[in-house]
């Protein structure tokens, strides 16, 4: 009976943390992030994020709309973005150790969120969706 209990709790807990990118997460023993991208550019752009595992695919973003997803933290994940704007692009991580240090508010067993800005000269993460300009927004990257 006790075997059939560890089965059963590490088919329940294995479950889990390959549910990765999905609409709706359920993180059990693992760290739930909810990640945003905001288009803060008067025109259209293009963003794809992919991970080694989930290709969310080409998302066009128009201006002051946010794309968000969420997965659970397995310490292995990194999320990378393609971002296009007119004639200039960018590749960057936008989940990894640094994000992660820059994002995480260290409290056990809440949503962690994670904001990303996409303005004019460039990319900036942040805690939270506040106004820009804001100490809260930390410049990142510029367009190449």
């Amino acid at each position: 009976m006790r075997s059939l209990l560890i089965i059963v709790i590490l088919f329940t807990i294995s479950s889990f943390l390959f549910s990765y990118a999905t609409s709706d997460v359920h993180c059990v023993i693992l760290t739930r992030w909810h990640m945003f991208v905001t288009n803060d550019i008067s025109e259209d752009i293009t963003v794809h994020v992919t991970s080694r595992r989930d290709d969310r695919g080409n998302i066009t973003l128009p201006f002051q709309a946010t794309y968000d997803w969420d997965f659970c933290e397995t310490g292995q994940i990194v999320y990378a973005g393609q971002f296009w704007w007119g004639s200039k692009g960018q590749i960057m991580n936008l989940y990894d150790t640094e994000a992660w240090e820059a994002c995480n508010n260290h409290k056990l067993w809440v949503t962690q969120h994670c904001y990303w800005l996409v303005r004019p000269e460039g990319f900036y993460i942040g805690t939270q969706n506040l106004p820009f300009p804001n100490d809260n927004w930390q410049f990142k990257k510029s367009w190449s």
